[in-house]
């Protein structure tokens, strides 16, 4: 992701959607913007801290899956310091997580725990969607996606 074989100022638009989320928010702001013709727009969400003191539970978790996370508000920051001008900004809420993810995984990984109960990296997979899963019932006031409209 920080090393797209796309030659500079080639595109009008990137829509990254999650992606940064490889490699770092910081990092893809960097990466992608030499992408980008002059006045181009990158459309590029990512997980944040909403919370400037989030629970141990929630940060232990983050640090091990997305140490490099940084709070919505440095986002800005960051963003401007990387040379963008921001155009607009959406949290995605609880209600898209639940509707479109959780919910629908929630009622296959008891059937899926049968099918490979006896492969142990299914197993340990499931269980890191069930921890992913308790960590979003219980913190989701704490962080989550927001997603950045922003322009070179």
């Amino acid at each position: 992701m920080d090393d797209l074989p796309f030659g500079q100022e080639t595109f009008d638009l990137i829509w990254a959607e999650g992606s940064a989320f490889v490699i770092g928010f910081k990092k893809a702001l960097h990466a992608w913007k030499r992408l980008l013709k002059p006045g181009g727009y990158l459309a590029i969400s990512d997980c944040f801290w909403f919370s400037t003191t989030p629970t141990e539970e929630c940060r232990q978790y983050f640090s091990e899956i997305y140490p490099a996370m940084i709070h919505e508000g440095e986002a800005e920051t960051v963003i401007r310091d990387a040379g963008y001008s921001i155009l607009g900004r959406l949290r995605l809420p609880d209600a898209a997580w639940w509707d479109q993810y959780y919910t629908p995984l929630s009622g296959r990984l008891d059937i899926l725990k049968q099918q490979y109960n006896h492969d142990q990296e299914v197993q340990a997979f499931i269980s890191s969607l069930e921890k992913e899963i308790h960590i979003f019932r219980n913190h989701s006031r704490e962080y989550g996606y927001s997603f950045f409209i922003i322009r070179t």
